[in-house]
């Protein structure tokens, strides 16, 4: 944790312009080395030594980055940019350009590398996941394709076999073998899951359902309940072999889990909350941290009862001082907006002109910005 002291910070002569925000950011898995790029078009690295994090370098970027992540060796970051473009920087080479891996003709929206540094996956707003070698993104292992909708996140995954899990707007979350050229070997509708309907609870009341509806646009192809299980990500726990699902319009996390024997996932619980969470995290020894932001951010504590096979909330000294200091640093950011502007990733229905039958879908197109 960077104390108050050896905050990380910018120069003001990089600064563009008055008004700057993260677009992405990541923490190497060594622990020595952090990345974050900014809606200036930098990506900034910084790296831990003798106490203090040190600035290395800023480097240029052509368009904004939406999602930066290290390599497992702590060599490279990788970084895709919101015209479908992935480039390669070195972190010893901190001051050299960046090399372009690939390309995809629409908006990438995560990026993954496997543990072994040697398969980078890609997904994009159309739906498809791309496996490529790495760091020769030109040889393509496999295509990942069976999401209606686009696919929000993708992680790679320690099973006997490593896996590929990825998640989407169409409201499933699926488990690939990507080495093998076969479809996906497990797909989760959580929207036809009834004893999740029912822990969850979506028709809520009459002013949930209504601020709901105004977010939800009407020519949505997806219908309004495979929109409210639309997935923004999964959190994996290594230990338990648990997935949580985070949602974009669930106030909630659904517990699923895996059986290694069948490959099958199992509902095991729903966490409900105040709101829809922002993050979350599991450590380790199984510890599951929450973070929302209701009337103000707050983190949420929960262990895993194995007798019970249930996540319950945890109050003790520790887990105070945590949040405590998560209270405060957010104090000083109470304007900040966490934005989740999930719903223009849809796809729309095509309207008619009459005349010429011109389509007009403008979110069809593929959503590229400086």
């Amino acid at each position: 944790m960077v104390k108050e002291s050896e905050e990380i910070s910018c120069k003001p002569s990089q600064s563009k312009s008055k008004e700057n925000s993260i677009t992405s950011a990541s923490v190497s898995n060594c622990g020595k080395f952090i990345c974050a790029c900014d809606t200036n078009k930098l990506l900034h690295l910084w790296e831990y030594e003798n106490g203090v994090w040190k600035a290395l370098s800023v480097r240029s970027l052509s368009r904004k980055c939406q999602k930066v992540i290290f390599s497992n060796s702590c060599s490279n970051i990788i970084l895709a940019d919101r015209g479908g473009d992935v480039f390669n920087y070195s972190t010893l080479k901190y001051n050299e350009p960046g090399c372009f891996l690939l390309g995809h003709i629409s908006l990438i929206l995560d990026i993954a590398i496997s543990n072994n540094d040697k398969y980078l996956a890609t997904c994009d707003r159309d739906g498809k996941i791309r496996i490529s070698c790495y760091p020769n993104t030109y040889n393509i292992l496999n295509y990942c394709l069976g999401h209606q909708e686009f696919v929000s996140s993708i992680q790679f995954i320690s099973l006997p076999e490593e896996k590929l899990l990825s998640t989407s707007g169409d409201g499933t979350i699926r488990l690939w073998q990507y080495e093998k050229h076969v479809s996906d070997m497990n797909c989760v509708t959580l929207h036809e899951n009834k004893l999740l309907c029912k822990e969850c609870n979506i028709n809520y009341d009459k002013e949930t359902k209504s601020e709901r509806e105004d977010r939800i646009p009407e020519n949505l192809i997806e219908s309004e309940t495979q929109i409210l299980f639309s997935v923004r990500c999964v959190k994996y726990c290594n230990k338990y072999n648990l997935f949580a699902i985070l949602f974009h319009l669930q106030s909630g996390i659904a517990i699923y889990q895996l059986n290694n024997t069948d490959n099958d996932f199992k509902f095991k619980q729903f966490i409900s909350l105040d709101a829809p969470p922002l993050d979350a995290v599991f450590l380790d020894d199984g510890q599951f941290f929450i973070l929302i932001k209701h009337e103000t951010v707050a983190l949420k504590h929960f262990d895993y009862n194995v007798t019970e096979q249930e996540f319950i909330a945890v109050a003790d000294e520790s887990t105070f001082q945590i949040v405590k200091d998560i209270q405060l640093f957010y104090e000083k950011y109470q304007g900040m907006l966490f934005q989740d502007d999930f719903v223009s990733l849809f796809k729309r229905v095509y309207e008619s002109n009459g005349n010429n039958d011109e389509c007009h879908d403008t979110q069809s197109k593929k959503n590229k910005t400086d």
